[in-house]
């Protein structure tokens, strides 16, 4: 399955209008009765008119590949990145996470996720930081399946 879209916002601030572009991609494969792969990738870009009346030009990224190995267990990689920031930021400002999930039921998850983090430039100073995440989600409620 190969899915793209394209967007286009438009609004406005103090000092004009703001526009901001996208495009997106996603390709998934299934490769057996539950094993599948996906890569994910979207590219956004904003002009945004400044007080000074320059435009502050942004555009980001992502990137990411995730392999069902099973109804119940799944794993990936992302790539971030930042560019055309602030000009007294570095070119780029990157981010790199890798995931581990597991469903034990139909509505229920457990993700493990490590992100090593160079997006961050507070102060003149660009920031590394590593973050470790472990997200349960479970869902409630009425849904197609089951009318209660």
């Amino acid at each position: 399955t190969l899915l793209g879209g394209v967007t286009y916002i438009e609004g406005k601030n103090s000092f004009g209008n703001t526009k901001i572009y996208g495009a997106d991609l996603t390709f998934r494969s299934s490769l057996d009765s539950y094993s599948s792969l996906k890569w994910q990738t979207e590219l956004l870009y904003r002009e945004k008119p400044l007080e000074s009346g320059n435009i502050a030009d942004q555009a980001g990224l992502y990137s990411e590949l995730v392999y069902n190995y099973n109804q119940n267990w799944s794993g990936g990689i992302r790539y971030d990145t930042l560019f055309k920031n602030i000009p007294e930021a570095p070119e780029t400002l990157d981010r790199y996470t890798a995931m581990l999930m597991y469903k034990p039921f139909e509505f229920t998850k457990l993700r493990l996720q490590y992100t090593y983090d160079k997006s961050k430039y507070f102060a003149g100073e660009q920031k590394n930081m590593q973050e470790i995440l472990l997200d349960l989600t479970f869902e409630a409620g009425a849904h197609g399946a089951h009318a209660f």
